[in-house]
């Protein structure tokens, strides 16, 4: 890292993307000083996913902006192109604990495979319906849990129901609409 620093102070380059999570923690300690070493030029910070910690390290340090690598091609261009032509964006969720934007943080077909898996419906059935390998879903179910900041399947379903990508459904056990019809 302080051969990057000197490098940095050394060039001054127009703006400086830095990779956060790449170096670990040393890469957030060494942020106050990387944005003192190209100032007055800015900062932008990448991270392989959103992380409240270093979110608020980039923001703290005097970045000029913070994108997780999971967002989009496009998104991320325009940020780096918003913060170099003077201005800021810092990609972050809209709940302070969960990752918000899904649907501008994922594909498309991310956001099909995640109305399946948020659907209760299998790989095998997530395949079928969208035409496309099991293997493909598998693919599909890991980029989203690392986009999103889930954990598992169920984080990844409430994430999704929680920002309207998906309806819950009346049939699953334990529901009073399930009940209802059960007994009618």
């Amino acid at each position: 890292m302080a051969g990057a620093l000197h490098q940095i102070g050394a060039t001054k380059p127009d703006i400086a993307v830095v990779v956060i999570n790449a170096a670990g923690p040393a890469a957030v300690a060494a942020l106050p000083a990387l944005v003192a070493a190209i100032a007055p030029h800015p900062v932008v910070v990448m991270d392989d996913r959103f992380d409240r910690a270093r979110f608020d390290a980039a923001v703290s340090t005097g970045a000029k902006g913070y994108v997780p690598l999971t967002s989009n091609r496009d998104l991320i261009d325009a940020a780096i192109g918003l913060v170099a032509a003077g201005g800021v964006h810092f990609h972050a969720p809209v709940d302070q604990d969960r990752p918000g934007g899904l649907a501008t943080s994922l594909s498309s077909r991310q956001i099909d495979v995640l109305r399946g898996v948020a659907a209760g419906k299998t790989n095998r059935e997530i395949s079928d319906d969208l035409g496309i390998t099991v293997a493909t879903v598998k693919l599909h179910v890991h980029a989203i849990l690392t986009a999103i900041g889930a954990r598992n399947r169920t984080e990844a379903a409430i994430l999704a129901h929680e920002q309207g990508l998906a309806e819950m459904r009346a049939d699953l056990p334990g529901r009073p609409d399930a009940r209802q019809s059960a007994a009618a």
